[in-house]
This record gives C-alpha cells, structure tokens and sequence, in this order.
C-alpha cells in the first residue's frame, strides 16, 4: 500500500507525524507485521494501534522539502515476521515515550 504525504505551503517539513488507518484480514492479529519505509526501501520505525478486529492505525514520522510529494510504502501480509525492536521512540500522536503500540 502507498502512503503519499504532499507538503503544501513551502515548508520543510522534519520529523512531521503521520497518522494513517486502514483494514485488512491479512494482517497479524496484533500488526506486528506491519512495515513502514520510505522511497528509498528503507523502513521507518513506527507505531501500530490496534483500534478493532482486522483495524489498525499506524503512526510515524515523515520528512518532506516545500511544495513536495513523498511516497512511503506499508507492508504488511508477512506471516513470519516478528514484532520490530524500534527501542522507545516518541508517540507521533501524544510525544510520550513509547514502544510498539498494541
């Protein structure tokens, strides 16, 4: 799935929280195999909430120069993957200290 994040009035945008939602019955019971990278396949540590049976809210931090598109991917469908180590990180929804939402 493509996530676009477009920066519409000539800001440079870093560390700017992006909160998606989104279903699917192809996702681990409590998302942990859910990946977000950037354009560059490289994966961006994110948090995953679990908001109902086969719903999720991902949340992470994008980066986009003035008037620019980004594209950032998730992935998810990955029945051996296990929960990602981001270490504590800062909620892009709250800015408290947490680690992998469930």
């Amino acid at each position: 799935m493509i996530i676009t994040v477009t920066e519409p009035i000539g800001l440079k945008r870093v560390d700017e929280p992006v909160e998606v939602a989104f279903t699917s019955d192809k996702v681990k019971p409590q998302g942990e195999d859910i990946r977000v990278t950037d354009e560059n396949d490289i994966e961006i540590p994110c948090q995953v909430k679990v908001i109902g049976a086969g719903s999720y809210k991902i949340s992470f931090f994008a980066q986009a120069e003035p008037y620019s598109t980004r594209n950032y991917h998730l992935y998810f469908n990955n029945p051996s993957a296990l929960k990602p180590d981001y270490g504590a990180m800062y909620s892009a929804l709250d800015n408290q200290a947490k680690t992998w939402q469930t």
